[in-house]
């Protein structure tokens, strides 16, 4: 579609009858009309037409969600970003997800062997500068749980170690499992680096998990066919 003539690519579906233009008069019938087939310029209903051609258009070459529509002196430029950011939430990648206070949202599940027994989706109570920080702070979240529980087994008699702990993120375990304090940990507050000290005691063992195998995604977004099917299989 040539977008500098869009006004004049729109069908008309009303019924709209222009005078005959100069030069080009039917010498035997002056006095008739002409019915327009396509919008002109500056005809109200021109804008309604060329959107009407345009979304016709990009709905069939796969454009469902809404456009973002940018001008500048290099050229219109058409994208999706409310889409890109949905995929970007779908997979786990939505840092300061929301849009009031820009904190995180933290997701977790916890077994007792087989048995789910907790499950949590919560806003961090505060701003993590980085995706990777917004999950250190969630699997510090996890870990306390985890430590709850363990000092209500060992009331029972119970007492584990190295109790294994799932996260997507490998900077998080990379930040969990460095004893080190450096720059970009060192802003966080005090109480979220206790995760440090039960990983170098043996208490708590950390693994990656692939996203599309962590099992507290799936209580977070909706839940599509396919994976419903691959988890009760």
């Amino acid at each position: 579609m040539d977008v500098k003539t869009a006004f004049l690519n729109g069908p008309l579906k009303e019924e709209v009858y222009v005078a005959q233009p100069d030069g080009f008069v039917d010498p035997d019938h002056p006095e008739k009309v002409y019915r327009l087939r396509k919008a002109l310029y500056g005809l109200k209903q021109a804008p309604r037409a060329w959107y009407d051609e345009l979304s016709k258009f990009l709905t069939s070459k796969g454009f469902t969600k809404g456009l973002q529509i940018h001008q500048s002196p290099r050229g219109i430029f058409i994208n999706q970003a409310k889409y890109a950011l949905e995929i970007l939430h779908k997979h786990d990648a939505d840092h300061a997800g929301c849009i009031d206070t820009r904190k995180s949202t933290s997701g977790g599940i916890q077994f007792l062997g087989d048995k789910l027994v907790s499950w949590m989706s919560k806003k961090q109570d505060c701003i993590a500068m980085s995706s990777a920080e917004a999950e250190y702070v969630a699997l510090s979240a996890r870990c306390a749980q985890v430590m709850w529980m363990r000092i209500q087994l060992q009331d029972y008699g119970l007492h584990y170690n190295k109790i294994p702990l799932y996260c997507d993120s490998q900077s998080a375990i990379a930040f969990s499992c460095n004893p080190v304090q450096h720059s970009r940990t060192k802003h966080i507050h005090i109480r979220y680096h206790f995760i440090k000290e039960q990983v170098e005691n043996g208490i708590i063992q950390l693994y990656f998990v692939r996203t599309e195998y962590q099992l507290a995604d799936m209580f977070t977004k909706a839940l599509p066919e396919d994976r419903f099917r691959y988890l009760v299989g």
